[in-house]
Formats: structure tokens, sequence, C-alpha cells
């Protein structure tokens, strides 16, 4: 469900619309809820979900790809969260279906951990990918960063470093 506030953010509607898109993806998450536990319609609402996330992936990679930065120097940054977010979502969507495929052989768990762990991760790119265009529709200047272990990179994460504008505006306010 995730998803809904997922493609609220990406399509960044204007202040006439927001609360008519929010309603509407409100309505049908709650209808997705009420689908998947009351009537246990589990393919219907993984079907939405798989929905939901093709559009995410085709919307996202249309603004990063296809569109230009406002601020030219973020594209590289851009591309990098996209690419991040959804390979690693995407290794994480094949361990699930293996899980799914080899379970009686397996076992239970063994391939939904790594599903899960991946797709989290996945995931927190992609909310970075989002506060990074946002960042960048209003021209500001971005960056990835990595948490590590030693020299291993672990987790990106989304960098804003400090602009003249934004010193400029803290001075002001101390005055």
């Amino acid at each position: 469900l995730a998803n809904k506030m997922f493609i609220f953010c990406l399509c960044r509607p204007s202040a006439d619309l927001a609360p008519v898109l929010a309603a509407g993806l409100t309505a049908v998450a709650a209808v997705l809820v009420v689908l998947y536990v009351v009537f246990e319609a589990y393919a219907f609402f993984l079907a939405m979900y798989g929905l939901g996330a093709i559009w995410l992936v085709v919307a996202s990679c249309r603004a990063v790809y296809f569109q230009p930065a406002h601020k030219p120097g973020n594209a590289p940054a851009l591309r990098q969260l996209w690419t991040i977010a959804f390979c690693v979502y995407g290794i994480g969507f094949v361990f699930w279906v293996a899980d799914h495929v080899l379970c009686a052989k397996l076992g239970v768990g063994h391939l939904h951990i790594l599903w899960h762990a991946l797709a989290g991760i996945g995931t927190s790119a992609l909310v970075w990918l989002l506060m990074a265009l946002t960042a960048d529709a209003e021209h500001a200047e971005i960056g990835v960063g990595w948490m590590r272990i030693g020299r291993v990179p672990l987790l990106p994460f989304l960098e804003l470093p400090s602009s003249d504008a934004g010193a400029d505006l803290g001075a002001k306010k101390r005055s």
C-alpha cells in the first residue's frame, strides 16, 4: 500500500489536484485492504500491487532518464538512485519468485528472507529517489553517499550539500 504514497509523490500534483489524488489513492488502498483481508482476494491484490510497481518503474524511469534534470549536475545522482532502487528490488523479486517455486524443496523462508531484505533496501532507495526528484525540482544540488563497512558500500543515502541560499536564509533567521 506504500506504493500509493509513492505514486502520489512521483506525480507531484498541483495544490488544486493534490487533495483529489490523495483521496482517490486512499480509496483504492482501502478497497484493496478490504478485498485482501475480508474476501481473501490475494490474486487481485497481487495484480494491483504489480500494476502499481510497474507504473512506478516506468514513470520514475521517464522522470530520471528522459526528462532533463532541473539542475543538470543532478542527473548522475538521480540515475544512480533509480538504478539502485529498481535493480536491488528486482533481484529481491527474483528471490521471491524462486521462493514460491522452490518452497517445497528448500523449506519455508530461506529465499523469502532475502526478498524482504532486498525489497527493503530497494524501497529505501526509491524513497531517496523521490526526495532527490523533489530537491532537483527546487533546483537544489543532490548527491549519493554510501554507508560503508570499511570500503564495502552497504546502503545508499541522499546527500543534500548546503547551498549559499540555505546559508543566507539561516543567517537571516538568526539576526
